[in-house]
């Protein structure tokens, strides 16, 4: 199953390496795609796609808070996260 992850607030120096690298250690599934759009004067809005998911444990509670509208965090610099949530539309 495809899916598309959001991440509202990114700042600007964040590039797409950076979260790639982040999210493949997290083993979610194959990343398709990374879109950064501009959001305000220091962030950005983050789309991250997904051919699949793979199938374990973690990665199915994960999508039960999706489903309900939670967010997940992804810790790439502790203390720094960022809150992932269910993209609305899918982004290609």
């Amino acid at each position: 199953m495809s899916i598309t992850l959001c991440i509202p607030s990114v700042n600007k120096t964040i590039n797409k390496n950076f979260i790639y690298r982040n999210f493949e250690k997290y083993n979610f599934g194959r990343i398709k795609n990374i879109i950064i759009l501009p959001n305000s004067f220091n962030s950005n809005t983050v789309f991250i796609s997904y051919y699949f998911w793979f199938y374990n444990q973690q990665n199915n509670e994960l999508k039960k808070k999706l489903n309900n509208k939670e967010c997940f965090k992804i810790i790439y610099d502790f203390p720094w996260f960022w809150k992932c949530y269910e993209a609305n539309k899918k982004i290609q």
